[in-house]
């Protein structure tokens, strides 16, 4: 029997002995104190006006000839390229400003992209929401601008997800911290102590996916005590791939404390690793990696009203 199939049924059986023991009751209340302290800390973010670059690339990847300059380059300082099937992005530039103010919000997103077929294409959208009427402004042919009385849902409180997700994305954003690490009926989530991760006690949590009594995948999240309980590093496995290496983590490289004991993490990069080479050699070879860096950061932002009812001029 493969080992992996192995190591999942011993963290079944464990899980099992776990259910009725004093560990889980620990483990709950560990749980419970990080989510009262987490809710806290969201608040801080909760009214914000934020620019940021984040970039995306292929690694490896058959970019056109005439774009060779900014493909990925192996250590040997030669360009890499494999033949893909189909089409894909494999570069991604984007320019995004998230403003959330008293529950009003304004995003604005460009992006330009590289495909493998060789084609280049720039995008922009942008959503508006003044409390009362949400607006979208897509530059995709055909164009679209329209508006409607819909009520938008709160928005992601964004450095506690940038290593799960990396913020928003073009239709919104990503649930709070706090929220996902409720956990639900497929989802659990323990406490798994403390740990150090540059220089940083944290508490880490694993958040895993059961299907079928077993588990599919799984999240090591470790929580910064000293930067508001903001996720420091990720690590996340998938079963059918390996028990012991990732397919893919995240980490922050570079904090900055915006007010005395309010921090954010302005830059984070997160990498994912080729599937078959994974499963099948038991090697991680960088698939793809996406990086964060923030430029410009406010808290408690005073736009008036206006401005979350005006869409910008597309370009």
């Amino acid at each position: 029997m493969p080992e992996r199939f192995l190591h999942h049924r011993a963290v079944i059986a464990l899980s099992l002995l776990f259910v009725h023991s004093p560990l889980r009751a620990y483990s709950q209340d560990k749980l419970a104190d990080i989510l009262t302290t987490l809710r806290i800390e969201e608040k801080r973010y909760e009214n914000i006006d934020l620019l940021f670059n984040r970039e995306y690339e292929v690694v490896d990847a058959k970019i056109p000839a005439d774009d060779r300059s900014n493909a990925s380059k192996s250590l040997d300082g030669q360009v890499s390229l494999v033949q893909f099937v189909g089409k894909e992005v494999l570069k991604r530039d984007e320019r995004i400003r998230f403003v959330q103010q008293r529950g009003m919000v304004h995003i604005d997103w460009k992006a330009n992209s590289i495909w493998s077929d060789g084609s280049r294409k720039s995008r922009r959208r942008a959503l508006c929401f003044d409390g009362a009427v949400s607006r979208l402004m897509d530059s995709t042919p055909p164009e679209k601008n329209y508006s409607s009385h819909v009520i938008m849902g709160k928005a992601t409180v964004l450095p506690h997800t940038l290593v799960i997700g990396n913020g928003i994305g073009t239709q919104g954003t990503v649930p709070p911290l706090s929220s996902y690490l409720k956990g639900g009926q497929s989802i659990k989530v323990t406490y798994q102590g403390e740990e150090l991760f540059q220089g940083l006690t944290c508490k880490k949590v694993q958040i895993t996916r059961i299907q079928d009594n077993e588990p599919s995948l799984w999240q090591e999240l470790w929580l910064a005590e000293s930067r508001n309980l903001i996720p420091v590093r990720r690590l996340e496995y998938k079963s059918r791939l390996s028990a012991k290496l990732p397919h893919a983590e995240a980490s922050v490289k570079k904090w900055k404390e915006l007010q005395p004991g309010t921090w954010f993490p302005v830059s984070v990069t997160s990498k994912k690793y080729e599937s078959i080479a994974l499963q099948q050699t038991g090697v991680q070879k960088l698939r793809w990696e996406k990086r964060f860096v923030a430029d410009k950061i406010v808290l408690n932002p005073n736009h008036p009203r206006q401005f979350f009812g005006r869409l910008p001029d597309s370009e």
